[in-house]
C-alpha cells in the first residue's frame, strides 16, 4: 500500500492593515493581537495558528514564490500534476498574488516563464464558476457540463510562447465577471481556474477563488455555498475517511482533479478583519492535516487521442463520393468480348431424352397391375425404352435447346476467371450488362442440368424395375393369347 502523505502546502500572506490589526506574524505563525479597548481584560490567551509559510505585509511576490509554488511546478515539470489555489476573503490580495504587477508579477506569470524554460508548447484552457454556471472564458460556451474529470466542451488553446499564454490570459480576464463591492469598485465575482497541460501529460492548475463576504445578493449567497462546500471537502480530506461531498457544488467538482494532486494554497487575510480572517485561518489550518495517498491519473493525451481515432472511424464510416473509373482501353474491351464468346460456347442447353415410338405387340396387363411402361416386343435388344419426356418450356432469354458436347468445368472456371480480371479494367458498358446476362444463364443451365440428370437416373431405375416385372409377366401368359 502506497504511503500517505501530505499533499497541501499551506502559506498564509498579510495584507497592510487600514486600521487596528487584530492578528500579526511571528515567524512561522499567526497571533492575535491583545486588545486594547475596554474588553482586554476579558480576553482569553491569544489564538496562534501555526502554518509551512507566514508572510508579512514586506513580502513580495518573489518570495511567496520560491517558498510556496515553486516545489509545485518543479513537480509539474517532473510530470507530476499540482495546484496553485488562492483562498481569502474579499480585498484581501488573492489576484494580486495570483496576478500580480508588471513591476512585481505573481505566482501565475512565474510558474509560466519556468514552464516555458523546460518545454515550448503546452494547451492552455481558462474557465470561470459563476453563479454555479460555468463559463468558458476562451470560447462562446456559457453554460459546461462538469464531470469528475473536469468541464466538458471547454476549448483548449495551443500556446508556443510565453506571450501566447499571456495573451489568453488577458482574453479571459476581459469576460470574467466583475463588479463593486464594499471593500473595492473591481473586484472578482467568480472563481477562474485556468489549467496548462504540459507536453509531459502534466497538468498545472491556477485557482483564483471569489472572496467570501457578508451579503444578502443572489451573487454572494452562490459565493458562500461554493465556498462552505470547499470548505466541507476540505475538513473530509484531512480525516482521512468518509464520504467526500465533492458534489455538492460546481466549484469542487472543478477542483477534484487538482485537490487530489500536488497542491500549495496561499491564504490571504487581512489583519483588520476579525471574523472573516479568523475563518479564513481555520480553513488554513484545515488543509494543513490532509493527507491523501498518490493517485496515479491517466494520461489526457490518451483520452484525447481516442476521442480522435473515435471521430476518424466515424469518419470512414460514412459513404464517401466513389470517382469515376477511367475509360477502359481496347484491350479491356476485347478481353470482355472474349470472355462473352467462350461462355456463350460453354453453355449447356437442357438435355432432351430421344426415344423411337412403341408399337404394342401384346394385351393389355390386367387392369389391376398398372405400369409405368408399356410392354415392347421380346425380340428387341433393347429390354425397355422410355415414353419421350414432355419438353421443357423455354424462357424468352435462353439459348436454343441444341444438343452440345458435356460442360468442361476446368474451361468454365478458366473462362470465369478471363471474365472477372476483363471485368475489373473495365467501366459499365453494354458488354459488362451482357457477360452479367451470360453468367446467370450459364448458371442456370448448370442447374437445370443436375435436375434432369437427377430425373433420367430415377427414370432408369424404374424402367429396370419395370423390366423384370414385365419379363415375370410374359412367361404367365398363355400362348393363344399371343398376336403374331
Amino acid at each position: 500500500m502506497a504511503p500517505r502523505r501530505r499533499s497541501i502546502r499551506v502559506g498564509v500572506r498579510l495584507r497592510p492593515a487600514e486600521g487596528d490589526a487584530a492578528w500579526r506574524v511571528d515567524g512561522s505563525a499567526v497571533v492575535e493581537c491583545p486588545r486594547a479597548d475596554a474588553y482586554a481584560s476579558q480576553q482569553r490567551a491569544p489564538r496562534v495558528f501555526r502554518f509551512d509559510d507566514v508572510f508579512d505585509v514586506c513580502a513580495d511576490n518573489a518570495a511567496v514564490y520560491e517558498q510556496v509554488a515553486k516545489d509545485v511546478v518543479n513537480d509539474a515539470l517532473r510530470g507530476s500534476s499540482g495546484a496553485l489555489i488562492a483562498y481569502g476573503q474579499t480585498a484581501s490580495g488573492k489576484t494580486h498574488t495570483m496576478q500580480g504587477t508588471p513591476e512585481s508579477p505573481g505566482l501565475i506569470p512565474r510558474a509560466i516563464v519556468d514552464v516555458f524554460k523546460t518545454y515550448q508548447r503546452c494547451r492552455v484552457s481558462y474557465v470561470e464558476s459563476y453563479n454555479e454556471r460555468v463559463r468558458d472564458l476562451l470560447g462562446e460556451a456559457d453554460d459546461l457540463r462538469v464531470l469528475d474529470g473536469g468541464p466538458v466542451g471547454r476549448r483548449e488553446v495551443d500556446v508556443a510562447s510565453v506571450d501566447e499564454v499571456f495573451a489568453a490570459i488577458t482574453r479571459g480576464e476581459r469576460r470574467r465577471s466583475v463588479g463593486a463591492t464594499a471593500y473595492n469598485t473591481h473586484s472578482s465575482r467568480s472563481h477562474a481556474i485556468l489549467t496548462l497541460t504540459l507536453a509531459n501529460n502534466a497538468i498545472l492548475t491556477f485557482v483564483d477563488l471569489a472572496g467570501s463576504e457578508a451579503t444578502a445578493s443572489a451573487e454572494g449567497h452562490c459565493i458562500n455555498r461554493s465556498l462552505h462546500a470547499l470548505a466541507l471537502v476540505i475538513a473530509k480530506l484531512a480525516d482521512g475517511h468518509g464520504y467526500v461531498p465533492y458534489r455538492d457544488s460546481k466549484l469542487t467538482r472543478l477542483l477534484r482533479p487538482a485537490l487530489s494532486g500536488r497542491v500549495a494554497l496561499v491564504c490571504t487575510v487581512a489583519p483588520d478583519a476579525g471574523e472573516e480572517t479568523t475563518n479564513t485561518l481555520h480553513f488554513a489550518r484545515r488543509a494543513t492535516r490532509v493527507h491523501q495517498t498518490p493517485v496515479p491519473r491517466a494520461s489526457p493525451l490518451v483520452a484525447r487521442y481516442r476521442q480522435q481515432m473515435d471521430a476518424l472511424q466515424t469518419e470512414l464510416q460514412e459513404p464517401h463520393e466513389v470517382l469515376p473509373p477511367e475509360p477502359p482501353g481496347p484491350a479491356a474491351r476485347d478481353g470482355v468480348r472474349e470472355a462473352i464468346a467462350d461462355l456463350e460456347r460453354l453453355i449447356v442447353a437442357p438435355v432432351v431424352v430421344s426415344a423411337t415410338p412403341v408399337r404394342r405387340r401384346g394385351k393389355s396387363l390386367p387392369p389391376a397391375r398398372t405400369l409405368f411402361f408399356e410392354p415392347i416386343d421380346d425380340d428387341d435388344d433393347c429390354a425397355a425404352s422410355p415414353e419421350r419426356l414432355p419438353p421443357r418450356a423455354e424462357s424468352p432469354c435462353s439459348p436454343p435447346s441444341t444438343p452440345s458436347a458435356p460442360m468442361d468445368m476446368a474451361a468454365l472456371r478458366e473462362v470465369q476467371r478471363k471474365l472477372q480480371d476483363a471485368l475489373a479494367r473495365s467501366e459499365p458498358d453494354e458488354n459488362l450488362f451482357a457477360a452479367a446476362e451470360v453468367l446467370e444463364r450459364l448458371d442456370k443451365s448448370e442447374a437445370e442440368n443436375k435436375v434432369l440428370k437427377a430425373e433420367i437416373a430415377r427414370v432408369s431405375t424404374i424402367l429396370a424395375s419395370r423390366e423384370r416385372e414385365l419379363v415375370k409377366m410374359k412367361g404367365l401368359a398363355s400362348p393363344e393369347d399371343e398376336v403374331f
